[in-house]
Parts: C-alpha cells; structure tokens; sequence
C-alpha cells in the first residue's frame, strides 16, 4: 500500500458497478450497484460488499486517494444478508 501524505485528499468518484476497491482500512470491496446521483459528491451513494465476509452497506460520497484507495463520508445500512457472515460455521 502506498502511504498517502497527510495533505492529501481524496477525489470524489463515481464507483463502477462490479469493480473491486480497496479501503483505505485494508479491507476489499466490491461494487453491487450503479450510483445514485448525478454527480460524484457526498449524495451519491452505491451499494458495498465487503469481501470476504459479505457485509453490505451503502457508501456515501465515495472518494478515492492518489494509490486508488477510497473511503466514504459515511455509510447506513450495513448488515450481513442472513443476519451472519458468508461461510459462517455453525
């Protein structure tokens, strides 16, 4: 991972459905939707799962950093379909 300066901000984008990003915290995630909205900015928003575990959210204004890391302003409705993770055990 590159190391993004403290000056740095992220770039609103607008996310492709199906491509696969990686977070800012590590973590992988793919896009499940088209955005919703007409630009990129904090009110479009796209559907999120987080791999490998499947939970899903909706991003809000999602950003993306010079070393093509993003992050979002801010995220609802994060769950795991079947209220567990994939591949859960029992």
């Amino acid at each position: 991972m590159n190391r993004i300066t403290s000056k740095e901000r992220p770039i609103y984008i607008t996310p492709i459905a199906g491509q696969r990003y990686r977070n800012q915290n590590g973590n992988t995630y793919v896009c499940l939707t088209p955005p919703i909205g007409t630009q990129p900015g904090r009110d479009m928003t796209a559907q999120f799962e987080r791999e490998p575990d499947g939970w899903l959210l909706i991003a809000h204004g999602v950003s993306q950093y010079s070393d093509g890391s993003i992050v979002w302003d801010f995220s609802t409705g994060g769950h795991w379909p079947g209220g567990r993770p994939k591949n859960w055990s029992l």
